[in-house]
């Protein structure tokens, strides 16, 4: 476990939102293994009638430090495509027939896949994921159909 320094650093993500008291490791740390545990994590701590616009900011933050990969592993490719087929967003359970992989598996991918906003969940957790346009983008430009 890193340890973490007792300074903290003001983080400021628009004139409205800021915390302080948030040690520079832990934020590091915790965005570099679960990006996505991390921006649920902030989410929940702003207002629901702000949260579109903290979302917007996110979303331009990541695009600028993480963009979207060139290459993806092909079960990745594989959760794409059958997301990009689907009329609706498919639940996991859906996506293990439709893909024919485990559980885990596509759980792994789910998780890297919304962190890199090609896949999104519409209608909220457990509601099933969809791909977004990004994802159909990516799809276009680095994948051979």
């Amino acid at each position: 476990m890193t340890k973490h320094r007792r300074d903290t650093r003001h983080i400021r993500l628009s004139e409205e939102y800021e915390t302080n008291e948030v040690p520079d490791e832990y934020i590091a740390d915790m965005f570099q293994e679960d990006p996505a545990g991390w921006i649920t994590l902030f989410l929940n701590h702003i207002p629901e009638d702000r949260r579109a616009e903290a979302i917007r900011g996110i979303r331009e933050m990541l695009e600028f430090f993480h963009p979207a990969p060139t290459n993806l592993p092909k079960n990745a490719i594989l959760i794409l495509r059958t997301l990009d087929r689907a009329q609706s967003p498919m639940i996991q359970v859906e996506l293990e027939d439709a893909t024919r992989l485990s559980r885990k598996t596509i759980g792994s991918y789910l998780e890297r896949l919304m962190a890199l906003q090609l896949i999104h969940r519409p209608s909220g957790a457990r509601q099933g994921v969809a791909i977004t346009g990004e994802g159909r983008n990516w799809l276009g430009t680095n994948s051979a159909s």
